[in-house]
């Protein structure tokens, strides 16, 4: 069951970037801030986002993997390399026996040959070194033909691809006090065509709701 403070802390971690500084360092930081709360909303996102089984088998991990040059990579405030997803899992697993969390694996994927099964699979926005799709779009389309038979949450954080076919997409918008924070695009159309049955209300609340563009954003989802 979700508690009030699972989502309280979802809510706080969409909470705007502090940094105004543009220097050089003060960009690193912004990144870093960007891809920490990236890493930190996909736990309850999928939580939210459900099929009939649960996480897409019922198991009792979580497997997200990440299509692509992994975009998690980074430097911590004391100036060390820092994987801000890996230290999400970490954190979580950490504490998955008193919060009733499901243990947390990461899979990281060059190109869609390397594929195997996930719960939540991140399209990164630039292509890991030897990568067969050298695009984001060819990434997203790859995503979506290697998942067409199975319930998986495709994620990414390339402008307008939520309507392309990414059931969550996270994006940077601006509040109107000029705060620049980390929200996401939740696609009715693509959950319903990966198999999700069990939306949770709240990610109405929380998130922008898209429709797939005009053209359609893939096909009818295959029985297994």
């Amino acid at each position: 069951m979700l508690t009030r403070s699972f989502i309280l802390n979802l809510f706080l971690t969409m909470c705007g970037l502090a940094v105004s500084s543009p220097g050089a360092s003060a960009q690193q930081t912004m990144v870093d801030l960007q891809y920490r709360r990236k890493a930190d909303m996909l736990y309850p996102l999928a939580s939210l986002i459900q099929s009939e089984k649960g996480f897409a088998d019922g198991g009792e991990t979580l497997i997200i993997g990440v299509l692509g040059k992994d975009p998690f990579q980074g430097i911590d405030p004391a100036g060390q390399p820092v994987n801000h997803l890996d230290a999400m899992v970490a954190e979580s697993n950490a504490r998955t026996g008193a919060q009733k969390r499901k243990y947390i694996e990461v899979k990281r994927f060059v190109s869609a040959k390397d594929y195997t099964a996930c719960h939540v699979l991140f399209v990164s926005a630039q292509a890991a070194a030897g990568s067969a799709e050298k695009t984001v779009e060819q990434r997203l389309a790859a995503a979506l033909e290697l998942t067409k038979t199975s319930t998986v949450l495709i994620c990414s954080d390339t402008e307008g691809f939520a309507k392309k076919g990414a059931t969550l997409n996270f994006v940077l918008r601006k509040d109107a006090n000029g705060v620049i924070k980390v929200v996401f695009e939740f696609n009715p159309d693509a959950a319903k065509r990966a198999g999700f049955t069990k939306i949770d209300a709240r990610i109405y609340r929380l998130a922008t709701v898209v429709q797939d563009n005009a053209a359609g954003a893939g096909t009818s989802r295959e029985a297994n």
